[in-house]
């Protein structure tokens, strides 16, 4: 096992990309780089990243352990398929929107019937990632099985935990409607 390492200085740049970075320090091809982030082989500042496109900023510490002679082959990418349980509307490092379908649980049950939300949104997010570069997503609130709207889900814990205080305090602002047939009393 081989370990490389380099403190981040761009002089007057900020930032730079991450494969540029780790194809510097390892001289390999640029398929070579981008499979050594599928196979967990790069850490920021001590922190995995898998994130090839990422920016390093000046003073990040960039790590890279590998075999030398061990091909890191890149793992394949698959174009989204569209999912009719959901729609993103915003995705970021820290969290997701999305607009669920009706008609779709949100999580699973007591019975754990159904296929939820949480479900295909793991299998989207997680689906070319090794086991143990999987991400874990958490719920931060809900809506009922026949409702359709959006959702806020936290991509970490600590972005979740903030959404939730946010929405305790009721600083997200909410709209609803309804669409109705025929006369109500």
């Amino acid at each position: 096992m081989k370990t490389l390492q380099t403190k981040c200085d761009f002089g007057n740049s900020a930032t730079a990309r991450l494969d540029r970075v780790v194809q510097q320090l390892t001289g390999l091809s640029r398929a070579g780089v981008r499979g050594l982030f599928d196979h967990g082989c790069v850490s920021v500042n001590q922190v995995l990243c898998e994130d090839s496109a990422a920016l390093a900023r000046s003073g990040d510490l960039v790590q890279v352990k590998y075999n030398p002679h061990q091909r890191y082959k890149e793992l394949p990418r698959r174009a989204a398929e569209p999912n009719p349980a959901y729609r993103i509307l915003y995705e970021d490092d820290h969290l997701l929107v999305v607009d669920k379908a009706a008609h779709v649980l949100t999580v699973p049950t007591a019975s754990g019937k159904g296929k939820t939300l949480i479900d295909a949104l793991d299998n989207a997010i997680n689906r070319d990632r090794p086991e143990k570069l999987r991400k874990r997503l958490h719920i931060v609130h809900r809506l009922d099985q026949g409702v359709s709207g959006v959702l806020v889900v936290g991509k970490t814990a600590q972005a979740a935990a903030q959404i939730k205080q946010q929405f305790a305090a009721h600083k997200p602002q909410r709209l609803y409607i309804a669409i109705v047939k025929g006369d109500l009393a």
